[in-house]
């Protein structure tokens, strides 16, 4: 595995006063309350639809991921399978959850599905995910979290 860009996964965030990123968790919950989570989830599946063909345009063809819920996950198709940073390192430092993270991108990988170890934050951690075998990583010790226009202009860089 290298550190060649491979992807992107668009994170949605709301911006708050105070100009931070809030995390989704609250909102997504009171989209789901309020039923609005299939208008949100097209919305936001249209906006990273123009910044994937944005990068296109740009000479720059990456897939880009979107995150879905286990409940939306059987209608969707879908290629790859994510690891969540806390489950991946959970494997780092107890053997059962590293044989449960074995088996998984064993069955993924029979399915044919790309797996993407999420949350790659130290060397170690990298090292790590690449003795398991999976097909990519995302983390802060890879890239920060970055605009897409942003995004773009350092693809063509």
């Amino acid at each position: 595995m290298d550190e060649s860009i491979v992807g992107a996964e668009a994170l949605a965030r709301i911006a708050t006063v105070e100009s931070a990123a809030a995390a989704p968790g609250p909102w997504l919950l009171l989209a789901e309350r309020l039923e609005r989570i299939d208008a949100l989830t097209l919305a936001i599946a249209r906006s990273v639809a123009a910044c994937a063909k944005a990068f296109l345009l740009a000479g720059a063809p990456l897939p880009v991921s979107i995150n879905a819920g286990v409940d939306r996950l059987a209608s969707l198709p879908f290629s790859e399978v994510k690891i969540d940073a806390a489950f991946t390192q959970l494997a780092m430092e107890e053997a059962f959850a590293r044989k449960a993270l074995d088996a998984c991108v064993d069955i993924a990988g029979r399915q044919g599905l790309r797996v993407v170890a999420k949350g790659v934050e130290t060397p170690e951690m990298w090292a790590f995910v690449q003795d398991l075998g999976v097909d990519a990583a995302q983390g802060f010790l890879l890239h920060r979290p970055t605009p897409a226009d942003a995004f773009a202009a350092m693809l063509n860089a």
